[in-house]
């Protein structure tokens, strides 16, 4: 394995991230927005564990993943939302997600993206980056080690805010995990599966709480029978999940994987 292989893998990431910003619109695919995110944060993710100064590329990108934070939670909440069952609500959401992206993805915030995703690039390119495959696996090997222990040694009803940050460190994880097994350092097929349902769980806590928080501020504005009974629903939703976080993945074998 070549000692740029690093380098390599992420120099593609911000040539895909480049590539999907003139897509994004109001109308487009909400797919492009979420695809650039994940690109983002996989950035973000590779940088934390595996550079020694990562400071200076990690404000820049989070300072452009956040703005954006609220637009994909609407699109997730709205793509949850039958429309049929609440048309009043649905169409509020929506009225308010076009003024929320309006507000964030003008022109002045797209140029200014693509210029710091450039720069950060040439920065990139400059760096040495000469990790070989072996000091590469033993860092997302610890990485992995301890963010299994973390999960297998939670509490039976976490905090909210505890599985946020374990739901965090299983995507620096996975994207970690996605990137060795690319570059044919070793096979972690089964792990990122594992990975990837353990995050889907914490991801849809997240989720359903960020969108009750959310919710019940938008319907103090505009209150209505749809928003007591979505209330209602997701706060039900959200409790049966945090109650069952441990059960489906947990088992006495974690430490052979």
């Amino acid at each position: 394995m070549q000692k740029n292989s690093l380098k390599a893998y992420l120099i593609e990431q911000f040539d895909q991230a480049i590539e999907k910003l003139p897509l994004i619109s109001e109308k487009s695919d909400i797919e492009h927005l979420h695809k650039l995110r994940v690109t983002l944060r996989r950035l973000r993710s590779l940088v934390k564990l595996y550079l020694i100064e990562p400071s200076t590329f990690n404000h820049t990108l989070k300072s452009f993943i956040e703005p954006t934070n609220q637009l994909r939670e609407l699109d997730v909440f709205l793509s949850s939302l039958d429309p049929l069952e609440y048309p009043t609500l649905t169409k509020d959401i929506q009225t308010y997600r076009s003024e929320c992206f309006t507000k964030v993805w003008n022109e002045a915030f797209r140029t200014k993206f693509l210029k710091n995703l450039s720069l950060l690039k040439e920065k990139l390119l400059k760096l040495p980056l000469s990790y070989d495959s072996s000091w590469l696996l033993t860092t997302t090997q610890l990485h992995k080690q301890n963010t299994f222990i973390a999960f297998e040694h939670l509490e039976e009803q976490p905090s909210t805010k505890k599985m946020h940050k374990l739901r965090i460190e299983f995507k620096v994880l996975r994207y970690a995990l996605e990137f060795i097994h690319q570059s044919k350092i070793k096979d972690y097929s089964k792990t990122i599966k594992e990975c990837k349902l353990i995050q889907k769980h914490l991801g849809m806590v997240q989720d359903y709480a960020n969108q009750l928080e959310w919710l019940q501020h938008f319907c103090e504005k505009k209150p209505s029978k749809e928003c007591q009974k979505l209330i209602k629903e997701r706060t039900e939703i959200l409790e049966a999940l945090k109650r069952n976080i441990s059960e489906p993945h947990k088992n006495k074998n974690s430490s052979k994987r």
